[in-house]
Order: structure tokens, then sequence, then C-alpha cells
């Protein structure tokens, strides 16, 4: 459990280092210039194959669970200005489950990338910030 953690954590480093270096990761809309950080397995610890394989049937398996913990922290530690995710008050873990697992089971044509990059998809778009005034003008 605790290496399924530390690699959700290591697998998340290179999420704002690519962020700096232009690297966007959202399936929609990309700045111009911008490449994808879905990666590959091969160049990740764990693809989403392999997340989606320890969540099914249970979602509260320890593995799933614990790796889905380790990313969310992960990126709850980024200025949500990096990662674009805001998690509203009350969200627990089991909520944050749930909207991964079905995410995956709603993109399999995306599980093949990095497990640490499709959760982050799953948790930005169920879990949007909202325009500022400032950014709106």
């Amino acid at each position: 459990m605790k290496k399924m953690i530390a690699l959700a954590l290591v697998a998340l480093v290179s999420i704002p280092l690519a962020r700096a270096a232009g690297v966007w990761c959202s399936f929609k809309q990309r700045p111009p210039g911008a490449v994808s950080l879905m990666r590959p397995h091969a160049r990740a610890f764990h693809s989403a194959n392999e997340l989606y394989a320890s969540c099914d049937p249970d979602p509260r398996a320890s593995a799933c669970t614990e790796y889905v913990a380790g990313v969310t922290d992960g990126l709850w530690a980024l200025d949500s200005h990096l990662t674009e995710i805001c998690l509203p008050d009350g969200v627990v873990l089991s909520q944050t489950v749930d909207v991964v697992v079905k995410w995956l089971k709603d993109n399999p044509a995306q599980r093949h990338y990095s497990a640490s990059s499709d959760i982050e998809v799953a948790l930005r778009e169920a879990f949007p910030c909202e325009p500022t005034a400032a950014a709106s003008k």
C-alpha cells in the first residue's frame, strides 16, 4: 500500500514540471504549441488499464483506493491554477474514487495512458475551478 502511494506521488512530479515547460494535459483545448501530457504506460509506473483492473470489481480495494488517494493528495498539494482542479469542501476519498472509476469506465480508449494523468483529467472534468471575474475579462 505504501509503495502504491509513493509511486503515485512520484508520477505526479512530472505534472507541474511539464506545465512549466508548456505541456498541456487536457483532451479538449490546448494552448497553441502545447503538447499533451497524456503519455503511454511505458513512460509511467502504472497505466490506467492497470488501475482500472485493480478497481474492478471492487473500487474500494486497497490498491485502487490508495493509488487514487496518492495522486489526489499530490494534485491537491499543487496550486489549483496548475491543475485546474478545485475540490469542493466535503469531498471524501470514496467520492474521488467513484469519479475516477466512472471516468475510466466511460473512457476505455484513454486507459493506455498513465494512471496519474487519467486521474488528473477525471478530477479536472468533475471538479473544475470556477472562472474568476478577472480571468473572464
